[in-house]
């Protein structure tokens, strides 16, 4: 995750674009942007395909103060989440909700989904995260800033 990689997007088939959406990125969510939290609407447009619950495929560490932060600046376990497909303008829309690249870094990566495949996703890390490790990976309602 260290080198600078070319940004990864999902072409419409060749048959066209059904849904008129144009390209989509793979976008793993871990924190306020899942399911049932407060960012979540920023997901919940006709121009986002939920693809089911994922984790990151290699040793992340998930902090929760304020926010959830995932840092990969220390390896404690994958992190677990969901994976979407988001068009280009949601996908903006959530860089400035995650003040991409000042406070998060939009970064690609790969993640596990529950059957088994693995696929490259982007993810939002923070290099300085703040208050307490989450040791198994998991954001819940219920912990600190949710």
């Amino acid at each position: 995750m260290g080198k600078k990689e070319e940004p990864f997007i999902l072409k419409p088939p060749e048959n066209g674009d059904p849904r008129g959406i144009g390209p989509l990125f793979p976008l793993f969510v871990y924190g306020t942007l899942k399911r049932g939290f407060c960012n979540h609407h920023f997901l919940s447009g006709r121009n986002t395909v939920f693809l089911g619950r994922a984790r990151t495929q290699e040793n992340l560490a998930l902090f929760v103060g304020r926010f959830p932060y995932v840092t990969a600046r220390k390896r404690i376990c994958p992190i677990r989440g969901e994976l979407y497909l988001v068009d280009r303008n949601t996908l903006s829309r959530i860089d400035c909700l995650e003040e991409h690249p000042f406070w998060y870094r939009r970064t690609l990566t790969r993640v596990v989904l529950e059957d088994g495949s693995v696929l490259p996703a982007y993810l939002y890390l923070n290099d300085q995260p703040e208050g307490r490790l989450i040791k198994n990976g998991l954001y819940l309602k219920g912990v600190l800033g949710s």
